[in-house]
Formats: structure tokens, C-alpha cells, sequence
């Protein structure tokens, strides 16, 4: 598979310690809802680490949808009757405040990874609006370009650091709140790789743009009355668009079930 160039080392051979879901209680439907889809999202995550060609935008957005479909499953279960009144307990009040705390930073992350994304899709559209219109010089925004790297560099960090969050051990709670628990923080870690893997993409896709619009400057600048490669370097960079709006169309998706489940979790917290 191709190098990303965002990390030391690539995140599709990152070690996440994903582990299968034993509940000590099936006491809810949408906890075998989210272990099925968690198995479901976890295949997907194989296919893409062990597949030998770099993977396109099609192949993120069925991994973005089955992240929706599981906070879809995690806000039934926080909705729950049994559920909140279980988590609302004041024993249980560290553990609520844990999930909180990395609901939000999630939902921050999901934030600036729609931000870096609908950045790459005007700037990409910037560029073949230029080509349409035979634009004699084409401006790459390098300084943008280098931001944009420099933003999902900065919130591959931050994703590292929420793994750190959780520290209360699952002793004496009982079955249903230590299944609901271990949900919700499977689905968050399953999250945190989803993005992870995601902000390589988008940092493999900035480059290939970056020179992408530098070749076809280049010849622009040569070969003004070519239009032959007028047209081979416009299908190139739409070429290159791998699809970001439906990426971008799907995160914000899964952007609204991270606020949905936040929403839950501070009404649990209120009552």
C-alpha cells in the first residue's frame, strides 16, 4: 500500500488494541446491534490495511457510514430507560464524566477533520475552474496546502491523546452499565482509527494535488497551445477529487450522531 506521508509511520499498520465485546449481560437489543456492526467496521478496517492498492474515497465513506450506523445503535442504548437510570446513579458518576469528556473531544476532532476536508474540495474546485477557464497561470495556494497538512498532523495528535482519557476500572458495576461501558468505548476507539486512517487519505490526496496543479502549471507555461494536455491534466485533478464531497457529505453524518450521542450523555448527566 502506498506510504502516507502525514505520519512517522503509517496508520494503516498502526496497532490499536480493538478487542471483541464479551458482554456479561444481552440485556439490550442495541448492545447486540453495536457488537455486530462494531464486527462489521472491524472487516472493513482489515480489508482496507491488508489491501495492496492505496484505498479511494468509495472505500471511506462505506467505513464513515458503518461509524454512523454504530452511534445510531449507541444513542438507543443511552436512550434507554434501564440505561439512564442506571448511569445516572451518582456511583456511576466518574464513569458518565469519562465517556463525556471523550464525546467531546471526538466531536471537536470530527469538527476539524470536516474543516480540512471541505478546504480540500474548494481547493480542488478552485483548480478546475481555473483549467475550464484556460487560465494562463494557475495559483497553488502552497501556504494552504501546508496548513492543511499542518491541521491533521495537529489533530492526529489530539486523537492519540483522548486513548488516555479512560482510567476507571469496571469493578463492582453491574452487568448492563459494564456492557454500555465497554460499548461506548469500543465504538470511541473504533473512531479514533476510523479518523486516524482517514486524515492519512486526506494527507496522501494534498500531495498528489499539491503536484498535481505544479505539472500542470509547468506545461501551461510550455506548451500554451497544447490542448491535449490542457484536457489530460484536467481529468487528471478530477481524477484526483476521489469523490471528497461524498466523503465530506458522509462526516458530516457521523458530525451529527457525535453531537446526538454528546446531547444523550448530558441529559443522563442532568438528571
Amino acid at each position: 500500500m502506498a506510504s502516507l506521508p502525514l505520519f512517522s509511520s503509517s496508520p494503516w499498520h498502526t496497532c490499536h488494541a480493538f478487542r471483541s465485546v464479551s458482554f456479561p449481560t444481552r440485556s439490550h437489543q442495541s448492545i447486540l446491534l453495536v457488537e455486530e456492526e462494531l464486527k462489521h467496521i472491524k472487516a472493513w478496517e482489515t480489508s482496507m490495511s491488508s489491501s495492496s492498492s492505496s484505498p479511494d474515497a468509495e472505500a471511506f465513506c462505506k467505513g464513515l457510514t458503518c461509524l454512523e450506523r454504530l452511534y445510531t445503535y449507541v444513542d438507543n442504548l443511552l436512550n434507554s430507560h434501564v440505561t439512564q437510570q442506571s448511569l445516572s446513579h451518582y456511583q456511576h458518576q466518574k464513569l458518565l464524566d469519562e465517556l463525556l469528556v471523550r464525546s467531546i473531544k471526538l466531536l471537536d476532532i470530527c469538527g476539524s477533520i470536516k474543516d480540512v476536508v471541505s478546504q480540500v474540495k474548494e481547493h480542488v474546485r478552485d483548480i478546475q475552474s481555473a483549467q475550464r477557464r484556460r487560465k494562463e497561470d494557475i495559483t497553488i495556494d502552497a501556504s494552504l496546502l501546508m496548513k492543511l497538512k499542518k491541521n491533521a498532523k495537529k489533530v492526529v495528535t489530539e486523537l492519540k491523546q483522548i486513548s488516555h482519557i479512560y482510567c476507571s476500572k469496571l469493578l463492582d458495576v453491574d452487568g448492563h452499565i459494564a456492557s454500555v461501558i465497554a460499548v461506548v468505548r469500543d465504538v470511541s476507539e473504533i473512531s479514533i482509527l476510523v479518523f486516524e486512517m482517514l486524515l492519512g487519505f486526506m494527507s496522501l490526496f494534498i500531495s498528489k494535488l499539491k503536484s498535481t496543479s505544479k505539472k500542470f502549471m509547468v506545461l501551461k507555461w510550455i506548451q500554451k497551445g497544447s490542448s491535449g494536455n490542457k484536457n489530460h491534466h484536467q481529468i487528471c485533478v478530477e481524477g484526483l477529487d476521489f469523490h471528497v464531497e461524498g466523503i465530506e457529505n458522509v462526516l458530516g453524518s457521523v458530525f451529527r450522531r457525535l453531537i446526538s450521542t454528546r446531547a444523550s450523555l448530558l441529559n443522563i448527566q442532568s438528571n
